[in-house]
């Protein structure tokens, strides 16, 4: 790809405070890890074969997003923002792809929210971006990320639980999904792994920054969708948000 090194060279943030130890894919130093983990993403994601067996669940968010958008302008009736109905179709359908479920747990955190968060934290510039040698001064801003990110562990970490309580319960259970690429090649407590010899071994923190990469990405394709229709449609951007 052409723009490799432009993605891939980022600085570290905070501290790797939102990416521990180097290990995502958006802000992670251009390097073999690196292309093994997006290439792992791509593959598992936007293949032509994986476009293909994923395109049911396509069809039906299509179908959902048509069935709220008429339910919701009353047959057609009353204005609705669209750009609303397909930013939920959006992040239902890359639930689905991801993890082959379309929503959290009830009660949960309100993921999409804590993308936004951490997107405004990585994306705004801190005291230690200006002035490199005050950058201790950035205390509060430091927490604040931590928080966050601890917060966002706690959603992967339940995700990744229930998928592997789930494979336990159920040794037949099978499941095609970037989830399930991932925890093929998780390395276990003695060693080893499910991973074939060409497939590179992935960490717990490694599986985790995969997912949240993927699901910052989706977020940041929601708020240009949304900002398209609305330009399309003449809506004001302070409406829009």
């Amino acid at each position: 790809m052409t723009h490799d090194s432009v993605f891939g060279n980022r600085p570290a943030i905070y501290d790797n405070l939102l990416y521990p130890g180097d290990s995502g894919i958006i802000f992670t130093t251009l390097s073999r890890e690196w292309r093994a983990h997006r290439k792992l993403c791509v593959m598992s994601l936007m293949t032509p074969k994986c476009l293909q067996r994923m395109e049911y669940i396509r069809l039906e968010e299509v179908s959902n997003l048509l069935g709220a958008v008429y339910a919701e302008s009353e047959q057609g009736v009353q204005a609705i923002n669209i750009g609303t109905c397909v930013a939920r179709t959006s992040a239902r359908l890359l639930m689905r792809l991801v993890q082959s479920e379309s929503c959290f747990s009830p009660g949960g955190e309100d993921l999409p929210q804590l993308i936004r968060l951490i997107e405004q934290e990585a994306a705004s510039p801190g005291i230690g971006d200006l002035i490199p040698a005050l950058s201790w001064l950035d205390l509060w801003r430091t927490r604040r990320v931590r928080a966050i990110r601890n917060r966002f562990d706690v959603v992967l970490s339940s995700i990744i639980a229930n998928r592997m309580k789930s494979m336990a319960e159920n040794s037949h259970a099978s499941y095609d999904d970037l989830l399930q690429s991932l925890l093929r090649r998780l390395v276990q407590p003695n060693g080893t792994t499910q991973a074939s010899v060409s497939e590179e071994p992935l960490t717990m923190d490694e599986i985790k920054e995969s997912l949240e990469d993927t699901h910052v990405c989706e977020c940041v394709g929601n708020q240009q969708g949304r900002e398209h229709l609305g330009k399309c449609a003449g809506v004001p951007s302070r409406e829009r948000a």
